[in-house]
């Protein structure tokens, strides 16, 4: 039976608070070019530096082999190598959302902005997933919804989740056919623009950037627009260009910006923040993604204070049945005419 929902609560929020530390286990591999404990956590997580895995190592944070150790080893093919990441502070979070669609098995949320979906970036339990896991775990993991997508930490709107496996891989498979341009499926958003004096309110753009990856001081590799100049003799880049299709209109105009729909043909990493990016009409109040196609190198992409909304959801197989799923955008992201009737 199916059963909808709306007008929920989102305005809860889980305080600042430490986590308890996680295990990252690690298996040395045959292709893996290294010959030292402290080369291999350099060349796996490319985020820290090596001064501070020797620092890790001296404080008694890794072990080899189930033992652990405190000076440089040499490791060979099958070792086993553990990080014991000690406990750190998780910023605050929303943590109710509104459910827009729910039969037992699809599980369609409202995501509420500032909540990530999964694990990274600094957030450990104060994630969605995580959240689904304290909510819904009645006797079995088939009773937790999990994501069959993502939305970034800043982004609102439509998350769509599966309770069975089976779902999921069918419909990761939409997504994934929908990225090659074989069906139907879209997905829409609402984003507020900085303005492009190139276009008129209603014209309709299409922006096909390919989107590459591209090495960065504090991350190692970021996602990011292509750009000859940088990336066509980079090997980084050069190993990892995804084309990548997004459809632009101009809804309505502002003072200070530009209020845009975009409908994504393809579902790439950042796509929205990369292509609006790329034609000089970023996100406002977007720091990381810039509009000569370059990325700051002082901040990351998952830093916030842009606007992003994913009010709607076309063609989703249910039940052998497409159908279509909508949610109100915030205010700030509502054209005039919707403010004054209220509607989609």
């Amino acid at each position: 039976m199916e059963v909808e929902y709306s007008d929920l609560d989102i305005n809860e929020w889980l305080p600042r608070s430490n986590n308890e530390g996680w295990l990252y286990r690690n298996k040395v591999s045959a292709d893996f070019n290294c010959k030292y404990v402290i080369d291999f956590f350099s060349c796996k997580y490319i985020h820290s530096r090596k001064d501070q895995w020797i620092e890790r190592l001296a404080a008694g944070q890794i072990s080899l082999n189930g033992k652990k150790i405190t000076n440089d080893r040499i490791i060979i093919t099958g070792d086993e190598l553990c990080w014991q990441r000690p406990s750190w502070r998780e910023d605050a979070v929303p943590s109710i959302w509104e459910v827009i669609f729910d039969n037992g098995d699809f599980l369609i949320i409202n995501k509420p902005s500032g909540l990530p979906v999964t694990p990274g970036g600094g957030f450990l339990e104060h994630t969605l997933t995580s959240f689904f896991r304290k909510y819904f775990y009645i006797s079995s993991k088939e009773d937790i919804p999990c994501p069959v997508h993502r939305l970034g930490r800043f982004t609102s709107g439509l998350l769509v989740c599966s309770r069975r496996s089976f779902t999921r891989s069918k419909i990761s498979k939409v997504f994934f056919e929908s990225t090659k341009r074989r069906n139907n499926f879209q997905k829409i958003y609402r984003g507020l623009a900085c303005k492009n004096p190139g276009l008129n309110v209603g014209d309709s753009i299409l922006i096909d950037t390919p989107i590459v990856q591209r090495s960065h001081s504090i991350l190692g590799r970021v996602w990011a627009p292509y750009l000859a100049s940088l990336d066509e003799k980079n090997p980084i880049s050069k190993g990892r260009k995804l084309d990548a299709y997004s459809l632009l209109k101009i809804l309505e105009r502002r003072e200070n910006a530009d209020l845009v729909q975009i409908s994504i043909l393809t579902g790439r990493p950042h796509q929205i923040r990369i292509h609006l990016a790329s034609i000089g009409t970023p996100l406002k109040g977007d720091s990381f993604y810039k509009c000569d196609r370059t990325v700051s190198e002082l901040s990351t992409p998952g830093n916030g204070g842009y606007c992003l909304h994913s009010y709607k959801i076309v063609n989703l197989p249910i039940s052998n049945h497409p159908r279509t799923f909508s949610c109100l955008p915030p205010k700030i992201l509502q054209t005039s005419d919707e403010l004054g009737l209220n509607i989609i």
